[in-house]
């Protein structure tokens, strides 16, 4: 009888090519190659959060990302991309960080202050941001 069972769908799944994906745990899944949510894998709480954010993530990376990459050399700080993009200013580090450390992104060298008047690194697009970006976009 389980077999006759239909998969129930969630709201991830209108957006999601690969939903088979998403009833991995999240400990066990790929956000990007390499990087998975993070997660205390500890508290079930936490790894629902997780699961929760996996599809919203890529389309938030997705977007920060092309975000920075239209900035060009000027780039972007994070703060920039909150207010641009409509971000909540809790989710916008992470995606920041997680591009960073895909190498999609990287610090320019400069500082500009954000809307608290306080100095942040304004990032640019690296070439293998820009060839993730085609990659996407060529889907």
């Amino acid at each position: 009888m389980a077999d006759d069972k239909k998969k129930q769908l969630g709201f991830g799944d209108l957006f999601d090519d690969q939903a088979d994906d998403r009833r991995k745990p999240a400990s066990e899944r790929e956000v990007l190659p390499g990087l998975k949510p993070p997660s205390n894998t500890k508290s079930e709480t936490s790894l629902a959060a997780a699961d929760s954010m996996t599809k919203p993530a890529a389309r938030l990376r997705h977007l920060a990302l092309k975000f920075v990459a239209e900035q060009g050399s000027v780039g972007a700080t994070c703060d920039e991309a909150v207010r641009s993009l409509g971000m909540i200013h809790q989710t916008c580090p992470a995606r920041f960080n997680e591009l960073r450390g895909k190498h999609m992104i990287a610090p320019s060298g400069r500082k500009r202050p954000t809307s608290s008047g306080r100095d942040a690194d304004v990032m640019v697009v690296t070439q293998i941001g820009l060839d993730e970006l085609r990659r996407a976009e060529s889907a």
